[in-house]
């Protein structure tokens, strides 16, 4: 699976995300950081690695 928005690769934390209606949402952690406060998700945080970046808020920053 691919970032809807940016095209990189999912892992599978990222991959696994769904919205309540059960579709899945398809985006990487750093695009997904932009409307997280906007949508309610269901994921599976027992495939949240260390690594992942979800809670960075790259919508609040334009510096990066």
């Amino acid at each position: 699976m691919r970032c809807l928005s940016c095209d990189c690769a999912l892992n599978d934390y990222e991959a696994t995300r769904k919205y309540p209606n059960g579709g899945f949402v398809d985006l990487c952690n750093r695009c997904f950081s932009y409307i997280k406060r906007s949508v309610v998700v269901y994921d599976r945080p027992e495939l949240e690695h260390f690594d992942d970046e979800i809670g960075l808020d790259y919508g609040d920053n334009e510096d990066v």
